[in-house]
């Protein structure tokens, strides 16, 4: 039991409480000096100190063995320390107990396993725990993901405050079939800005059948909200209608793009929002708590956990989709005082700091196309989808008997029947993720592990090895993205079948990710040799008839931006010059571009892009297949052509170390936590330094893509084609028959000269564009 006292030099003192910081299990390497690191330390001491706690520290789990391994915990190790665990806290008389993470939760619910959010921002009481109990996020993941802290200083800092009953504000009601249902009420007749938000039914698909809105949750201040309850034919009042498309007033909302397809689906458009969520990861990217029920905590203290009591009448009812109108309307009302007060807190932030209003402006110009690409989707041709079902089906079924023909009746999906009947069948096979793991330490009962990466360091041990890697590559193209594409996300609309994908700013280097599902998982075109069967993205058609698929791709792009960035004159004069990496090859290698092999070139492409994402010898001696210190030659090679990009790296990685924070030139920020005991060398520090660095060149390659997303929603406006997925440095248009060759000019033309001085950066590297074509995604050929 370590103590840790609050104290404030200089001044009376004063009473404080006492209280028990529960942790999971103690850090990597602890010594009795620090069982936790001094970045934890710091981190509790600053939190003991606001909440005015004097604060004793006691470990869930002490063993050891566990230090730094809080994952490899199991329920047996948990509850056989629970009773020295509950007689340190009883002996140290705590008025609070702090759990901070499962571990510390499962120890003293006595439990293997518990559900985080399901305690969290609530007094619990538990046998033989002499005073209320609160729940915190995990120590281990504020290395991970920063934004963290704030949620841990919050929660501490609340439940010391007392928690009450959630507050709700002055709601109204508004019934259809009453004189007050048809009139705009007073409060939004001026307003410049309201909360938004909509219950619908029966889920969040608005194109399944009997789908409709249920309800729709105005705000028009702090503290006030209206909910209106629409038609039996789950039409909303004209009002309601006019506020929405009205482009004076801002309307605010957790992830609004969804309630824009919704209103879209029906007829209607919502212009001129604010997404909350989308606005809090420009305020703090690192934050992963940034839906409206952790906003309200922060910005509507007042509602608290407002949802919380709503799951037990989910619950009840079987779903949302059973549960009784009149059942919602407390609910709802508690988003529409959430939304409003999160919009205006958000705006003020934003407002107050110069680089957050630089970030914002293009976050918030991007958000209408990501609207328009998730109402628009991406068409599947349903036949090509059977018949991938059907091909990979089979081939799955033979790939399951050759392997039980070598291990016996097992289940290829189970990793515990797989590595128990591989360790049976496969002499000398080592399946522990470290081989060297017993020469450093004495943990002999290192878990074993299937992980891929395993097993193809191990594949030549048994050709079963293999049949085992190729299941798991086919099941996990079947099981994604032909079986859950149509079991779970696809819809029939306008005679076609369609998947909507949700594009977010949701990444901390604010590149956009996908779900709903995911278009930048889907993988490439198989390689040569490969079955055709693998290329799963033949299934993406236009939905015009005789339309095509219309692919424009930035060559380089990020390359193109460290070149920019590091002001590297080599390297922009091997861009400037044409094939950016044979130049790259022929100043490496010192030889004439005529004699370069395609080796060469594939090793000097390969050690760029491994330098923009800070790759080691180690990673590139496995990308290229040639020895560490080749590769180490290699990259020294490079940086010998290109001195000013390393010098450019060098100094961010010391901006870094510095300020633990980049700002990209567009505005974006990403913070960072200071690695234990300042080691800058090991794997934290060297993952800081390369993630600031890497944070910078995908951020503006990034933003520059966004500014074209833009001016292309503009200028296809004038015509039938639409924007309807990007990937990464991509862009898919679906062209109707006859405005291809226009279109793939006009898109070219914006791509290759974004205006990116609108958002304050001057781009002045010369960007190229690859443009392709074809009846799908997956037959693209390249337009001449």
């Amino acid at each position: 039991m370590d103590t840790m006292k609050a104290s404030e030099p200089g001044r009376r003192e004063v009473r404080m409480n006492k209280a028990v910081f529960l942790i999971g299990v103690m850090c990597k390497n602890p010594s009795p000096q620090f069982p936790l690191t001094d970045v934890d330390l710091e981190l509790l001491g600053n939190i003991a100190d606001e909440a005015k706690l004097d604060v004793e520290i006691v470990f869930a789990v002490s063993n050891p063995k566990f230090a730094g391994a809080e994952k490899k915990v199991r329920a047996p190790n948990i509850k056989a320390e629970r009773a020295r665990v509950v007689s340190e806290i009883q002996a140290a008389q705590p008025e609070y107990v702090f759990a901070f993470g499962r571990t510390a939760m499962a120890s003293l619910l006595n439990t293997g396993t518990s559900v985080l959010k399901k305690y969290r921002r609530k007094t619990t009481y538990i046998d033989d725990i002499p005073c209320p109990v609160h729940v915190c996020d995990s120590l281990s993941r504020v290395y991970v993901t920063p934004g963290i802290r704030k949620w841990l200083r919050l929660d501490v800092l609340a439940a010391v405050a007392g928690f009450n009953d959630t507050i709700y504000g002055e709601h109204k009601l508004l019934l259809p079939g009453t004189p007050e249902w048809e009139v705009m009420p007073d409060e939004f007749q001026q307003v410049e800005a309201i909360g938004f938000d909509l219950e619908t039914y029966p889920g969040t698909n608005p194109w399944v059948p009997d789908s409709h809105i249920r309800m729709a949750i105005l705000s028009a201040m702090e503290g006030t909200a209206t909910v209106v309850q629409t038609g039996s034919s789950g039409c909303l009042p004209e009002w309601v209608s006019q506020i929405l498309v009205d482009p004076t007033i801002l309307k605010g909302g957790s992830d609004i793009s969804f309630d824009c397809q919704w209103i879209r689906r029906f007829g209607g458009l919502v212009e001129n929002v604010h997404d909350t969520v989308m606005a809090e990861h420009i305020i703090d990217c690192t934050d992963p708590n940034k839906n409206l029920k952790y906003l309200t905590l922060r910005y509507a203290p007042q509602l608290g956990d407002y949802a919380r009591p709503f799951e037990e009448t989910r619950k009840k009812y079987g779903g949302w989709a059973g549960t009784p109108d009149e059942e919602f309307y407390l609910y709802a009302g508690g988003d529409g005082e959430a939304s409003i007060a999160a919009m205006l807190a958000q705006n003020k932030i934003i407002e107050a700091d110069p680089k957050l209003t630089q970030a914002w402006k293009l976050a918030d110009d991007l958000y209408p196309v990501l609207i328009d690409m998730r109402c628009a989707g991406l068409c599947i041709d349903k036949g090509v989808n059977d018949l991938l079902n059907r091909q990979m089906s089979a081939h799955l079924e033979d790939l399951v008997l050759g392997i039980q023909e070598t291990l016996g009746p097992i289940n290829p999906r189970s990793s515990t029947q797989m590595a128990k009947a591989l360790v049976e069948f496969v002499p000398g096979i080592d399946l522990r993720e470290r081989t060297w793991v017993r020469v450093l330490s004495d943990a002999e009962d290192e878990d074993v592990s299937t992980q891929r990466v395993v097993l193809e360091r191990e594949a030549d041990k048994h050709p079963v090895i293999g049949l085992v890697l190729e299941h798991r590559r086919w099941a996990k193209l079947h099981g994604t993205y032909v079986k859950a594409l149509r079991d779970k996300f696809l819809v029939h609309h306008g005679g076609r079948d369609f998947i909507h994908p949700k594009l977010a700013m949701s990444t901390e280097t604010y590149r956009l990710a996908g779900s709903e599902p995911s278009p930048h998982q889907i993988p490439r075109k198989p390689k040569e040799g490969d079955s055709e069967t693998l290329n799963v993205k033949r299934q993406f058609i236009s939905r015009f008839e005789g339309g095509l698929i219309l692919n424009a791709d930035y060559a380089q792009m990020e390359m193109r931006i460290a070149a920019q960035e590091s002001s590297d004159s080599s390297l922009l004069n091997a861009i400037s010059e044409g094939d950016v990496h044979l130049n790259t090859a022929s100043m490496m290698f010192r030889q004439d571009a005529g004699t370069i092999t395609e080796d060469m070139r594939t090793a000097a492409k390969t050690i760029g892009f491994a330098t923009l994402y800070g790759a080691g010898k180690g990673r590139i001696s496995k990308l290229l297949g040639i020895s560490q210190r080749e590769a180490e030659g290699l990259i020294g090679q490079y940086f010998r052509v290109y001195p000013t990009l390393r010098q450019y790296i060098y100094d961010t990685y010391a901006y870094v170390m510095q300020h633990l924070s980049v700002t990209t030139p567009f505005g974006f920020t990403r913070t960072f936590m200071r690695p234990a005991h300042g080691n800058w060398e090991g794997f934290e520090g060297a993952r800081i330094k390369r993630q600031g660095f890497n944070t910078i060149i995908q951020s503006t390659a990034a933003c520059v893509m966004y500014v074209a997303l833009i001016e292309m929603r503009e200028r296809l406006s004038l015509f039938n084609s639409q924007l309807i997925c990007t990937v990464h440095d991509s862009v898919m248009i679906d062209c109707p028959p006859g405005e291809l060759e226009v279109v793939s000019r006009l898109i070219s033309g914006v791509m290759s000269n974004p205006d990116t001085k609108k958002y304050g950066y001057e781009l002045t590297v010369p960007l190229a564009v690859d443009l392709e074509a074809g009846n799908s995604w997956g037959t693209l050929e390249k337009i001449v």
